[in-house]
């Protein structure tokens, strides 16, 4: 525009005039204004052109550099994942394989000025990479898959920690992770650092992903015998690009192919399958169930271990209160027609002995006026600490005796507090409530509940103590049936004695399996736990141990193994 400017300035022209005396003198304020104007034209034109060139380059300013191109530091967080999942291999490598080839692309993209971490993805909180960018990208190599589940909120809280730790820099979060999907649990942080984070996903994964796990197992424990066949319930998850027919999946026991069974898979639907068996011995039996192999085969197998109990001897102390006593032995004898581990002694009071009480695995009272003494007292104490069984029901009594009352104590930490109701079926009643929390040996034994509900028209408030468990509970939260150790035994006390004017309970279905299965649970001597995949955290119940002390435990091989324990939520 400058050139041109000059190029089309009007040049002075010579004009032949006769005379000049009629001429003015040019004025110079007249020259200035001429001046000043073709210097505006010069810049409005100059501006015009640079203007159209701006508008055809479309600059931007970016907020995370300075003026000059300079790019402001960052604290970034990088979360790896670690996950079994990661090892699934297709034609040339694995996932973690993907993951750490972008890793390196991200790490070679940041400025050396930035705040990096990197953190692993795995079970539990894991060591952080941190120092100089050159120093963090020659640690990834220490980078491997491991064998346990993506915990990713752990991960996120140790990257907030990071970020707090500079909020005057813009933070970045990049999760690199697999696209199976099932292997993220649901993500439930509130946390005001992550809402004004920029999180980026970075997945690895491959054109024709498909993968088979046994997400679970279940067996019912309680009808479990050597003579009789028992049923292990195995739900299996399929993730893939089309549906897998006639899928074969296979029980092990003692490292013995003992069935197998086959199913149809859908993408993303849990499939079970039912897989019948026939345990050859009692005691605690181990194995496992085991899809075909497939590109990531540590999610192919899951192992279970279970018991199968010998024979269990139950004893009934005759009573006077015949009404009572019916039930609870047509129970017992219909028990013992259908569970083969079960044998039924039925005797009175007065054979109640230590010598006979040996052979005894289970006793059941169901009238507190057998103890006649201390002497039998004493007895029931012995048998109880050895290890022996205990099922209480308390009689009728509105006012239980002062011995009876430290006999129960001394069984079960709990205090023994007034008759809630009154004995009638005339009466409100209350009800078995397996809504509410209630022991899993009660899990199934209520499948038309609320409509088919067990009443109870009178019971007696049973206060809880430290060191008593309550199995299951009133619709009123009052505890129904509870228990307690002393010494090696336990002991199981019902709330209400077995009268159709106090319950309709030995009227109904779940009665006998109920005390069946009560009957077993003292049998089995141990909580009965879920079933693990390669890489899980068993959880158990800790009550008086010590975590900070290694905790001895029993492998399915039968060798004593000291652990590292954990206190969880």
């Amino acid at each position: 525009p400058i050139a041109l400017h000059l190029l089309r300035r009007e040049r002075a022209k010579s004009v032949s005039f006769s005379d000049l005396r009629f001429l003015s003198e040019l004025q110079k304020s007249r020259t200035k204004r001429i001046l000043f104007r073709q210097w505006l034209i010069l810049i409005l034109r100059t501006l015009s052109v640079g203007l159209i060139i701006l508008a055809f380059a479309r600059p931007t300013y970016q907020s995370g550099q300075h003026w000059g191109g300079q790019p402001i530091p960052t604290a970034v967080a990088i979360l790896v994942d670690l996950s079994f999942y990661t090892k699934y291999r297709d034609s040339t490598n694995t996932l973690f394989d993907q993951q750490l080839e972008k890793l390196n692309i991200l790490l070679s993209s940041l400025d050396k000025r930035d705040e990096v971490v990197i953190i692993p993805i795995a079970a539990k909180p894991g060591e952080i990479l941190s120092g100089e960018l050159k120093n963090i990208i020659q640690q990834c190599n220490r980078l491997t898959p491991t064998q346990e589940r993506a915990n990713i909120h752990a991960a996120l809280l140790q990257a907030i920690s990071h970020l707090n730790t500079f909020p005057q820099l813009t933070h970045k979060i990049f999760l690199l992770t697999t696209a199976s999907g099932y292997n993220w649990p649901e993500i439930d942080i509130k946390n005001e650092t992550l809402t004004h984070s920029k999180i980026f996903l970075i997945k690895s994964t491959t054109k024709s992903f498909s993968n088979t796990t046994i997400s679970q197992l279940y067996f019912s424990p309680w009808m479990a015998s050597t003579s009789a066949s028992s049923n292990l319930t195995a739900k299996v998850g399929y993730v893939g690009n089309s549906p897998k027919n006639s899928c074969p999946i296979h029980l092990f026991i003692e490292n013995e192919r003992v069935n197998r069974r086959s199913i149809d898979l859908h993408s993303g639907i849990e499939s079970t399958v039912q897989i019948p068996f026939i345990p050859k011995r009692s005691g605690w039996v181990s194995g496992y169930v085991e899809s075909e192999p497939d590109n990531l085969s540590i999610d192919n197998k899951r192992y279970f271990t279970f018991k199968i109990p010998e024979k269990t001897s139950v004893t009934l102390i005759e009573s006077t209160q015949q009404a009572t006593y019916y039930y609870l032995r047509e129970a017992l004898s219909a028990i013992t027609d259908f569970d083969p581990t079960l044998s039924l002694s039925i005797i009175s009071k007065y054979d109640l002995v230590p010598n006979l009480l040996d052979s005894t695995d289970v006793l059941i009272l169901s009238d507190l006026k057998n103890i006649t003494s201390n002497k039998v007292a004493s007895t029931i104490y012995q048998f109880v600490e050895n290890g022996g069984g205990l099922l209480i029901f308390p009689d009728g009594t509105k006012n239980l005796k002062n011995n009876h009352q430290h006999f129960l104590r001394s069984l079960n930490p709990l205090r023994l507090g007034e008759i809630r109701g009154k004995p009638s079926p005339r009466n409100s009643p209350y009800y078995l409530d397996p809504k509410n929390q209630f022991h899993p040996v009660f899990a199934g034994l209520f499948p038309r509940f609320p409509s088919d509900k067990v009443h109870f028209y009178a019971y007696y408030e049973l206060v809880k103590q430290p060191g008593m468990q309550s199995l299951i509970h009133f619709n009123s939260g009052d505890i129904a049936i509870a228990s307690g150790k002393r010494g090696k035994g336990l002991t199981i006390l019902f709330a209400f004695p077995l009268d159709l004017d106090w319950t309709n309970w030995p009227l109904s279905g779940s009665f006998s399996s109920s005390i069946q299965r009560l009957i077993r649970k003292f049998a089995f001597q141990t909580e009965l736990t879920n079933n693990y995949l390669v890489g899980d955290q068993p959880i158990h119940n800790g009550n008086g141990h010590d975590f900070y002390e290694p905790l001895e435990v029993l492998s399915p091989t039968g060798a004593s193994i000291l652990v590292n324990t954990e206190q969880g939520p």
